[in-house]
């Protein structure tokens, strides 16, 4: 399940560097319109990618924090 989300959240946060915007709940947040909320959100995938990718490397056996 973690090498699951690790895939999803990372093949999120490339396909909104590639597009430059992101669409949630009918709202666009276009990197040059929006910079801070693009940043923001961008930082909160990467974040909880590496956490999902953490929780997967720990479950076989790998510990790197």
């Amino acid at each position: 399940m973690a090498l699951l989300l690790t895939i999803i959240f990372f093949a999120w946060f490339i396909s909104n560097i590639v597009r430059g915007n992101i669409s949630h709940q009918g709202s666009d947040y276009h990197f040059r319109e929006h910079p801070i909320p693009f940043i923001i959100i961008q930082i909160f995938l990467l974040g909880f990618g590496l956490f999902c990718l953490n929780r997967f490397l720990s479950e076989i056996g790998i510990h790197v924090f």
